[in-house]
């Protein structure tokens, strides 16, 4: 009988000790659960921001290469990471990219333009799989119907595009100063435009023909379309001035590309660029600058590419807990002119082995708590280069 007694016990304690062994690794297991909930990650394993960007054209183009440039040298800066995508002016393959970016499901956040007007069918899907979105160079119509950022689509965390009506106009006044008048005392102006679906153009063109209503001395003759091609542009230059406008002396080009195809339809012509004909383009494209330069264009409106880099600066602070909507979730970008009095200046800044001279933490309200609000100051920039 004391020996089952002490069997029992025995066994009674050891599964006590059992039981407290077990409430013991429950216990620590909640402790660290709440540890780890209250305190940060540690350094070195929280994932990084990942920005997927949807460049509309090729790593080749004059204005894109640039643009994805500057933001990934702000990328790099913020210690986050980004993919870039390719569409080689094919909306419905860059819809196609989007898709594939969400299924993967790797992505902090997608950056994109409305190229081609695909831009609201892009943001329902970054709405469905919510995924933070941000717009850059190219915003909505109001006949799209989106509102603002963060009313309609509470995923589309900001949008910071150019002022591509001020830039249209301003391009449409410089040009028409310094043009040639017809015997009739007029300017007259042939357009070449960009894509009749993109924003960029339609809305270049828009300031343009605001440009023509304040004066009473521009005949603008036609605008043509020209698909942002050098060589449609070109093509098209040499058709209307052999045959249905000669007249035109100032050809308005939407894009730096748009206005070389229009030089080198002069050199095929024979034309002579400054009196005969002057032309000038948007995007501060280095072929663009250099041409400016050497006078065959008279002025290239541009700065806008560096929106690239500053959205990534509101990206990235939007994630670490600063968000921008304290100061705006639509910005507008100015663009400035520059003619051959200050291209030299510009195109030795702008070089490529100077772009990783700039310290984009300094435009950071995470680095810089005390900043009151964002100084996205091309002037501060191009100091620093």
């Amino acid at each position: 009988m004391k020996a089952c007694i002490f069997s029992h016990s025995l066994q009674g304690g050891i599964a006590d000790r059992g039981t407290r062994r077990h409430i013991r690794k429950i216990c620590l297991g909640i402790v660290l659960i709440l540890v780890t909930a209250v305190l940060p990650p540690l350094e070195g394993t929280q994932r990084k921001i990942t920005l997927a960007f949807f460049s509309p054209r090729g790593p080749e183009d004059m204005f894109w290469s640039k643009f994805t440039g500057f933001m990934q040298e702000a990328v790099n800066d913020l210690d986050m990471t980004m993919n870039i995508h390719y569409a080689y002016g094919n909306h419905l393959k860059m819809v196609e990219q989007v898709r594939k970016t969400i299924e993967a499901g790797n992505t902090s956040v997608l950056v994109f333009q409305n190229f081609k007007k695909q831009g609201p069918f892009i943001m329902r899907m970054a709405e469905e799989a919510r995924i933070p979105a941000f717009v850059v160079n190219a915003g909505f119509q109001e006949d799209e119907d989106m509102g603002k950022p963060r009313e309609k689509y509470k995923y589309w965390i900001g949008e910071l595009v150019p002022d591509d009506v001020e830039a249209g106009y301003r391009l449409a006044m410089i040009l028409s100063g310094k043009a040639r008048r017809a015997p009739d005392g007029k300017i007259h102006m042939v357009a070449l435009s960009g894509n009749i679906a993109d924003n960029a153009s339609i809305e270049r063109v828009e300031g343009l023909k605001r440009a023509v209503r304040e004066r009473n001395d521009i005949i603008l003759e036609q605008v043509f379309s020209t698909n942002w091609s050098g060589i449609v542009a070109r093509e098209k230059f040499c058709l209307f001035k052999k045959s249905r406008y000669p007249q035109a002396s100032v050809i308005w080009a939407a894009g730096d590309a748009v206005a070389l195809g229009v030089v080198e339809g002069a050199w095929e012509l024979g034309c002579k660029i400054g009196s005969d004909i002057i032309t000038g383009g948007i995007d501060w494209s280095q072929e663009g600058l250099e041409a400016v330069k050497d006078g065959n264009l008279y002025v290239s409106i541009g700065g806008h590419f560096i929106d690239g880099a500053w959205a990534a600066v509101l990206i990235h602070d939007y994630f670490m807990g600063h968000d921008f909507a304290e100061d705006n979730v639509l910005i507008k970008s100015k663009m400035f002119p520059i003619t051959k009095y200050n291209a030299d200046t510009y195109l030795k800044k702008l070089q490529r082995e100077n772009w990783s001279k700039v310290n984009f933490r300094s435009y950071s309200r995470v680095y810089n708590p005390s900043l009151r609000k964002y100084n996205f100051n091309l002037s501060t920039l191009l100091i620093q280069m």
